[in-house]
Order: structure tokens, then C-alpha cells, then sequence
């Protein structure tokens, strides 16, 4: 499966998890329910007819939140993660995020953010029964 063939389809879908380990990370994410019709290669639905998998980003070389360097360890520190972006370019990841909190935690003053990724390698991995 060729996720740069989906990457639209990621719009309203979910950020599920986001593991950061030194230079490599992986997004877990769901897209937004589709039609099984438009499927153009051998990708496999979820029993929600979203594509559901891990995003491998590995070999770090930069990581930008809201065209600022950043230097920590990404991590999904918020309820729910709507995506309302998803673009993937050879080395260049971009992630367009809404963070929301549930009560009873605060909700923060920015909640968007536009993540970008530059890394050596980007690959998919499709895991259709990703228990969220």
C-alpha cells in the first residue's frame, strides 16, 4: 500500500499515539471513514472502512512545530488529536494537528498545530485491527 495515495482521506481522521525514541518516531493514525471504492492499490480497510496504521519516520534530521525548531521528544500529550493535514513528500512529513482536552483537564490556548517532519526514511505500515 502507498500511503501518499490516502493522504486526503487522513483529513478528520485521529491521531492515536506518537512515540518518539531518539532519532526515529512512529505516528499511529486513523483516517476519516471511505469509501472502499476508492481504493486504488492493495490497502486494507478497518472494519470502520478507515485505513489504519503506523507512520515510521525514521533518522530524524529536523523537527519544526509551528515553524519553530524543535528539540524535545513529541508525544501525544492531549485527549484527542484531529487531523485536519496529512502530506507526505519523500523526506518531508507535514502534520497539521487539532489537540483537544476533556474535561476536567484544561483546554490549552493553542490547540492547532502544524508539525513538520525531515527525515531519511518514511514508510507506512498498515495495521487495519489497531485496537484504540
Amino acid at each position: 500500500m502507498e500511503i501518499k495515495n490516502y493522504t486526503a482521506y487522513f483529513h478528520d481522521g485521529l491521531v492515536i499515539d506518537i512515540k518518539h525514541f531518539g532519532h526515529d518516531m512512529t505516528i499511529d493514525m486513523s483516517s476519516a471513514e471511505m469509501d472502499p471504492v476508492d481504493l486504488v492499490d492493495d490497502a486494507v480497510l478497518s472494519n470502520e472502512d478507515t485505513i489504519v496504521g503506523r507512520l515510521h519516520i525514521l533518522e530524524i534530521e529536523s523537527i519544526y512545530i509551528n515553524d519553530r525548531t524543535f528539540y524535545g521528544r513529541l508525544a501525544k500529550s492531549y485527549d484527542s488529536g484531529t487531523i485536519n493535514r496529512l502530506s507526505i513528500e519523500n523526506t518531508l512529513v507535514l502534520l497539521q494537528v487539532s489537540w483537544e482536552n476533556f474535561p476536567p483537564k484544561l483546554r490549552s490556548e493553542t490547540d492547532l498545530f502544524e508539525i513538520k517532519i525531515k527525515a531519511k526514511d518514511i514508510h507506512w505500515e498498515s495495521i487495519p485491527n489497531l485496537i484504540y
